[in-house]
């Protein structure tokens, strides 16, 4: 168990110090650690987590312990997918604290701590919770004030979003987390918080009008280093000041790593089906430069056949996985799929065509007429699930 105990004595202090503690422990989640109890002190255990006076607010939380270490003290060692992976994690343990209408506020990579059997049990977890932000109380005092009062919840500047320092111009929301989710994102793939380099030059108090203010409009790639365009369309939404612009909450900024990551998978079947279409293609190629027979050089005996047709039925497979991509997209709110989808998609279509097509230039061509055959009706199955038309739909 892990103690976190209140230094500070003020009333302000208590009072934050047992919100923090309520709100985590409404939280129930495999990457959110369990608060066990709070105490007066050391000697007093004190179960109960509300009704208690100003006086008798706890000064000590006994936590769950993690033997490992934070992630920001590794995240440039590691590599693009592992990262990702850990992002995914990290922000489905947001979206269930959105869920229960808790924001984190001062989400970083050094915030998560991955312990020491991370890849055999995933063990990561979002940590220090001291500027969680229950958005019911949060909205009923935000009424209160009604526009006369400025309201600031302090965090990390590299990574903090213009409404968590003034909620003047917009209020805080689960978008507040999604903008530092996509700080996160941009760390891993620039090897920098978004205003890093900021405060690295400007004094405290310029740094408040530069988050206040400015966009975040570019990325600074490292020479050399190969990054996916659409992780870097999906921190350029995360990131946008306005937070009506970024992804509504958590549940959908992960949608967006999953869709990335799908499309990854399917990239790399997409590559391997390729391969192992490429030297039939390129046999059938040199034959009809040649008007030479294939078949004297057993390239259609029939495991090459059927190694042919399992790659085809491959490449329907991965058609089918992105035309039901494009049309789930299709439903949300962008009204339409993304570019990189509907490319992946034109490729496999490309791709199995081509594949179906040699199976018949193959059979027509082969001496062996019952194989022939057989290769004929198996074409003609394939090419009867690929509709003509629109390839984005079914």
């Amino acid at each position: 168990m892990a103690l976190k105990e209140l230094h500070l004595n003020s009333a302000s202090a208590r009072t934050s110090f047992h919100e923090e503690a309520m709100l985590q422990a409404r939280l129930s989640h495999p990457n959110i650690p369990p608060i066990f109890s709070l105490s007066l002190d050391e000697k007093s255990p004190l179960l109960n987590l509300t009704g208690q006076s100003e006086e008798n607010m706890p000064q000590i939380m006994v936590e769950r312990l993690i033997d490992g270490e934070n992630w920001g003290s590794v995240i440039d060692d590691r590599d693009l997918e592992k990262n990702i992976e850990t992002l995914i994690t990290v922000s489905r343990a947001v979206a269930y604290a959105h869920k229960e209408n808790v924001i984190h506020g001062d989400l970083k990579p050094e915030n998560i701590m991955l312990g020491k059997d991370e890849d055999r049990y995933n063990e990561i977890y979002v940590v220090d919770w001291g500027l969680a932000l229950g958005l019911e109380k949060y909205k009923k005092d935000r009424a209160k004030r009604n526009g006369k009062q400025d309201y600031s919840r302090g965090g990390t500047y590299a990574y903090m979003p213009p409404e968590l320092l003034s909620d003047m111009d917009f209020q805080i929301s689960k978008a507040s987390d999604v903008f530092m989710l996509g700080g996160i994102l941009c760390r891993i793939l620039t090897g920098k918080a978004p205003r890093q380099d900021e405060c690295n030059f400007y004094k405290p108090s310029d740094m408040m009008s530069i988050i206040l203010q400015n966009e975040i409009s570019e990325f600074v790639i490292p020479h050399g280093k190969k990054v996916p365009e659409e992780l870097i369309a999906i921190a350029h939404k995360a990131l946008q000041r306005d937070p009506a612009k970024r992804y509504p909450d958590a549940e959908a900024f992960v949608q967006a790593l999953e869709r990335y990551r799908n499309h990854l998978e399917l990239r790399k079947r997409l590559d391997r089906a390729e391969g192992i279409q490429k030297p039939y293609m390129s046999e059938l190629s040199n034959s009809k430069d040649s008007n030479r027979d294939l078949s004297a050089d057993h390239v259609y005996s029939a495991s090459k056949i059927l190694e042919l047709i399992e790659n085809t039925n491959e490449f329907r497979l991965i058609r089918e996985s992105l035309e039901e991509m494009n049309s789930d997209e299709a439903k949300k709110e962008e009204g339409s799929p993304s570019q990189n989808n509907t490319d992946l998609l034109n490729r496999a279509i490309r791709s199995e065509t081509i594949s179906r097509t040699f199976l018949v230039e193959s059979a027509l061509r082969s001496k062996d007429y019952t194989l022939a055959s057989a290769q004929l009706k198996i074409a003609d199955a394939l090419e009867s699930s690929n509709p003509q038309g629109d390839p984005g739909k079914k």
